[in-house]
């Protein structure tokens, strides 16, 4: 894969209950992913906040890779308050779904589904193939 075949993001978001799951995915997507900034959140409601409160759209997150796995949060609980976004920024920014819990795939392929926004989902931990892979999703 040539260079330019990369995903390329200036602003990532990772919302990852897990810190040391978070610090992965942001080093492979330093690595593989030439990315920018990176906004790291344990919590998906500070995290809305935070996109919400950014008054110039270049400064909302490019991509948000979003941990369905964590005890604190509900993943599912985000995106439907994703939904309410302007559609200016739930255009401009991406949203990866990360999972551990692929023995459940019907069910999640089911559920995430019902979001049209949602433009990948990716097994945790996050390995370079699906990195690689994004620079396929549109």
């Amino acid at each position: 894969m040539a260079l330019t075949d990369k995903p390329y993001f200036e602003k990532v978001m990772i919302i990852d209950g897990d810190d040391c799951e978070s610090n992965i995915t942001e080093q492979l997507l330093r690595i593989g992913g030439k990315i920018g900034y990176v906004y790291k959140e344990t919590d998906p409601l500070r995290a809305l906040a935070f996109i919400r409160a950014q008054e110039d759209i270049d400064k909302v997150p490019d991509c948000v890779f979003l941990s369905i796995n964590n005890r604190s949060y509900s993943a599912f609980t985000f995106l439907e308050q994703w939904r309410a976004m302007p559609e200016e920024v739930k255009d401009k920014c991406r949203i990866v779904l990360m999972s551990v819990y692929f023995k459940f795939q019907t069910e999640l392929d089911q559920k995430v589904a019902e979001y049209d926004f949602i433009k990948d989902l990716v097994a945790k931990p996050i390995d370079m193939a699906q990195i690689n892979a994004l620079s396929r999703v549109n």
